[in-house]
């Protein structure tokens, strides 16, 4: 048996409200929500908050460091999950995420990023 993709198994989803239910409970990644922008991901229990800041730049996405404001992960789907955010995330050699431990928290939501600009 091949493995289905995403778009077929969503698709088999939306034959009835059953198939979706079982459907989600062998697939849940597939029904994850996007990550996106303003959203905050922490973890670990460093004292440097250790948290970063989802950034929409042009088609692809930025992770970076809340507090330093260093560039974590670049070029990031905008289909990318909290779940495909972690496994980048645990692929980066980077000294400053040592202390990434388990899975990531969130999304808490940056809201002066959110709103819109005020006109005064």
């Amino acid at each position: 048996m091949n493995c289905p993709t995403k778009d077929q198994i969503l698709d088999a989803a939306k034959s009835s409200k059953e198939a979706h239910k079982a459907i989600t409970k062998l697939f849940p990644e597939v029904f994850q929500p996007t990550i996106k922008a303003g959203e905050m991901y922490s973890w670990g229990t460093s004292s440097d908050g250790c948290s970063g800041l989802v950034i929409r730049y042009n088609d692809k996405y930025l992770f970076v460091n809340f507090l330093l404001g260093r560039v974590y992960l670049h070029d990031i789907d905008l289909k990318t999950t909290k779940d495909d955010l972690n496994n980048l995330l645990s692929e980066c050699y980077l000294t400053i995420l040592k202390c990434k431990k388990g899975g990531l928290t969130g999304p808490y939501k940056f809201r002066s990023w959110l709103t819109k600009p005020r006109r005064y």
